[in-house]
């Protein structure tokens, strides 16, 4: 086998370097997949490292291949490189050579379809489907918003808002727009999530996916019931079981069965004990006659550090009589605002109620001719939002917010030792509401399944909501 040069990093920029080291790699004698006679369709494994006799490969041979593998790798950066900066020509050269097939996927299993669209390039799309990538394929994007789905070039152009590429990528390329991903999504739903309602009107009502959907929210919400669960019972476990065993069970068991191991050596301690009694003795009346006669003295020394005592606990309590404004203001401050939003909150409720008492009287003096009965819906919406989501979640962010006003009065009354104080009431309060808290993620995430279902059948009346 030839022996094959270290492999240089590319860039989009120095294709004829690759080229022609790939050609050389071909000349080289390597085995598939490595000497490129056909074209690299999907992501290819590491070579197993020789370790101990037990890989295939010599440590030479590994070398080779371990090369061969990181020029390929280079070889699809490359691709992609060129396929998002709109390089047509390398892009056909990288497929036409035999180096790439259109449909090759990234180390994060995009496809160049899905990075076309990413790049929103129209031009770079009708290249690729020339070139037989395909159009329905699935992929996972390289965007954060969209990672970890599976998704079409067209079910992403939808999610995006892309409309010129949603209507390009059906009636130039032929696009399905009826396409389901593994979690139930469809292009008209990724676009009405994203509220891009110019790509819901294009694309053709479908009610497809709707059990996958609430299936795979469904899931993600019972694997939030699951973890809590399991934190509940550990944390039951620990406190009904594990500590009063340690203290109940685990700890006499253990100091008896040292007690009884060291029987003779406590029989021996009695002994000694008891035999050294009268001159243990006899060493505490000579001390204890030794400290009452430096009794006075000490009596002295301790008189002349009291006006150094009164003059530290004077500047302790000075310092915590200057922080009372400082405290006070920041209590002022907590108070004012969630007043503040409370009464915006209990405003806005009673406009709103306002607004839906003359909506409906108005629509019933004109019988509903200039006001709808959407309009009478959407009133009485805003009053429910109003009441009871406004102004709950005004009084919460209030008592919210208790939480860092108790750390800087504590901190600004005694400084470090409040610091401490508050920690560790925070730790008190975090073991007594643990189980609280478990429950109400347990809550949470029902109500969460509950509304995807509802949501979903809202869905399946009207496919065009958004």
């Amino acid at each position: 086998m030839a022996e094959i040069e270290p492999v240089p990093l590319y860039t989009e920029t120095d294709s004829a370097q690759l080229f022609a080291r790939v050609d050389q790699l071909k000349q080289s004698g390597m085995p598939a997949p490595f000497n490129f006679a056909t074209p690299i369709t999907n992501r290819i494994p590491r070579p197993s490292r020789p370790l101990g006799g037990e890989a295939p490969l010599t440590a030479t041979e590994y070398a080779a291949h371990l090369d061969a593998w990181q020029l390929t790798r280079d070889i699809v950066a490359s691709f992609f490189s060129s396929v998002v900066s709109k390089r047509d020509d390398l892009v056909t050269q990288f497929v036409s050579s035999g180096l790439v097939s259109p449909d090759v996927p990234s180390v994060e299993g995009e496809t160049p379809l899905l990075a076309a669209v990413r790049a929103g390039d129209a031009n770079m799309i009708r290249t690729l489907v020339t070139l037989g990538a395909t159009v329905d394929g699935l992929g996972r994007s390289s965007l954060r918003e969209h990672r970890g789905a599976d998704r079409t070039p067209l079910q992403l152009a939808a999610a995006l808002g892309k409309l010129a590429l949603v209507r390009f990528l059906m009636e130039d390329c032929g696009a399905d727009d009826a396409v389901v991903a593994p979690d139930g999504a469809i292009a008209l739903r990724l676009a009405a999530a994203g509220g891009h309602r110019e790509v819901v009107a294009y694309l053709p009502a479908r009610r497809a996916g709707a059990w996958r959907r609430w299936k795979t929210a469904h899931e993600r919400e019972m694997a939030v019931v699951r973890r809590a669960v399991r934190g509940i019972t550990r944390y039951l476990s620990i406190i009904v079981w594990h500590i009063p065993k340690f203290f109940v069970y685990d700890t006499p068991k253990e100091l008896g069965t040292r007690a009884w191991k060291r029987r003779l050596d406590f029989a021996r301690w009695c002994k000694r004990t008891v035999v050294e009694l009268p001159s243990r003795l006899k060493s505490v009346g000579r001390k204890a006659w030794e400290g009452a006669k430096k009794a006075p003295g000490q009596i002295w020394k301790g008189v002349k550090k009291i006006p150094g005592l009164v003059k530290k606990f004077l500047l302790v309590l000075r310092r915590g009589i200057m922080a009372i404004p400082k405290t006070l203001h920041i209590i002022w401050e907590w108070i004012s605002s969630g007043a503040k939003k409370t009464w915006h909150a209990l405003a806005e409720a009673a406009l709103r109620a306002a607004s839906f008492i003359h909506t409906v009287l108005s629509a019933v003096v004109s019988f509903f001719r200039s006001i709808t009965l959407k309009d009478v819906w959407d009133g009485f919406c805003g009053l429910f939002r109003a009441v009871f989501i406004g102004i709950p979640e005004a009084v919460w962010s209030f008592l919210v917010r208790f939480s860092q006003v108790s750390y800087k009065v504590l901190k600004a009354l005694f400084g470090t030792l409040g610091i401490a104080l508050w920690y560790l009431a925070l730790a008190i309060w975090w073991v007594v509401m643990f189980i609280p808290n478990k429950l109400w993620d347990v809550i949470m995430a029902l109500s969460s399944s509950i509304s995807s279902a509802v949501h979903e059948l809202m869905v399946w009346l009207d496919p065009k909501r958004v």
